[in-house]
């Protein structure tokens, strides 16, 4: 049995529950499993699955702090790549390998809807399409210049797309629940 305290559910493309119980990283790019085994390797672990978003989000204050538009675009990148590099680097070689890994076939939608509830998944779909809505009207209201106006349809756009996505999902369970 795992000794795995963990709060929370660590979700991702390539994040999976063995039959164990035990977390899982499936590296893409060298088809090798690794188990993030106790709470060290889970902290560590659930900043660089967050990667993009904080190198998003820090490209975004230096966008807004300094007024420079290429130099947050440049840091949030560098931030990324940098992140990325220590991640398949230094950080997954230190990791347990497990060996005869086989990935489960279910989407990664099915996994972020399957534990929980309807009355959660009918929640986040609401407050989904309420982000997106905000946005558009945040933008109406607003005075941005057209790059950030820009960025803001964009963003109101994905945001509306995961929810679709959600929707599907949330169809497809109740579908299998039958």
């Amino acid at each position: 049995m795992s000794n795995q305290k963990t709060k929370g559910r660590v979700l991702g493309l390539h994040v999976y529950n063995d039959e164990r119980g035990r977390l899982i990283y499936y590296n893409v790019f060298n088809k090798k499993a690794y188990w993030v085994n106790d709470q060290t390797d889970y902290k560590k672990f659930s900043v660089f699955q967050t990667r993009l978003p904080l190198s998003i989000a820090l490209g975004f204050i230096v966008i807004m702090f300094l007024d420079m538009l290429w130099f947050g675009l440049i840091s949030g990148i560098l931030v990324y790549v940098l992140m990325s590099i220590y991640f398949y680097v230094k950080f997954l070689p230190s990791l347990k390998e497990i060996k005869n890994f086989e990935r489960p076939k279910e989407s990664f939608m099915m996994r972020f809807v399957g534990p929980l509830s309807d009355t959660r998944i009918i929640i986040a779909i609401i407050m989904i399409f309420l982000i997106a809505i905000l946005l558009v009207v945040n933008v109406q209201i607003s005075e941005y210049d057209e790059i950030t106006e820009i960025l803001n349809y964009v963003l109101a756009a994905g945001v509306a797309i995961f929810g679709f996505m959600l929707i599907g999902a949330f169809i497809k369970k109740k579908k299998l629940n039958k």
